[in-house]
């Protein structure tokens, strides 16, 4: 296998590869040298673009959390009614099995400084996101807090059931099922 050059790669192919990474192997498989070994590059291919793993790690989070909140809180406020809108992203959420996994991956290295914080980022505008769908429809509005959590903690829970196999973990009626729980 030939190798590519370094300005051949960016920093978003490498945040790619490792986000592939984080999902298929876990935290430790974000690494530069593994990453430049997998892309078919040398690892200064890599320290060319990140000063070194923490800097690449960021990175990878940013753009998981781009991806995985930013994007699907931007496309889902278009949705007019805040019952389909939380029904889409409960439907959406659970049947992500990439983001499932980073998500797994990341809350077992929770004590890591950087994946701490960004785990924190990304609770807190996915929770208030939900939250802002639940005040928009619920009687009481002032339930949203707590049902918001109650989602987002259905939503935790089930994807670490499906990473240890336990009972029946996916299929539509499950999702179905949650959906017309929580919402």
């Amino acid at each position: 296998m030939g190798t590519r050059s370094q300005n051949q790669l960016t920093r978003a192919d490498w945040c790619d590869a490792a986000m592939d990474a984080l999902a298929r192997k876990g935290v430790a498989a974000v690494a530069i040298e593994p990453l430049a070994k997998s892309l078919g590059v040398t690892k200064g291919s890599g320290y060319w673009h990140f000063e070194n793993r923490d800097a690449l790690l960021e990175a990878t989070l940013a753009a998981w959390e781009e991806r995985t909140t930013t994007r699907t809180i931007e496309r889902l406020s278009a949705v007019a009614d805040p019952r389909d809108r939380l029904a889409q992203l409960l439907r959406q959420a659970l049947s992500k099995d990439l983001d499932s996994r980073i998500t797994v991956a990341l809350m077992t290295h929770d004590t890591n400084p950087v994946i701490a914080k960004a785990l924190r980022r990304v609770s807190k505008r996915r929770l208030q996101f939900l939250e802002d769908c639940y005040r928009a429809f619920l009687a009481d509005p002032d339930q949203a807090p707590q049902r918001a959590a109650i989602a987002y903690a259905a939503y935790l829970g089930l994807i670490l059931l499906r990473r240890h196999g336990a009972g029946r973990t996916s299929g539509p009626e499950l999702i179905e099922g949650m959906i017309a729980t929580l919402v």
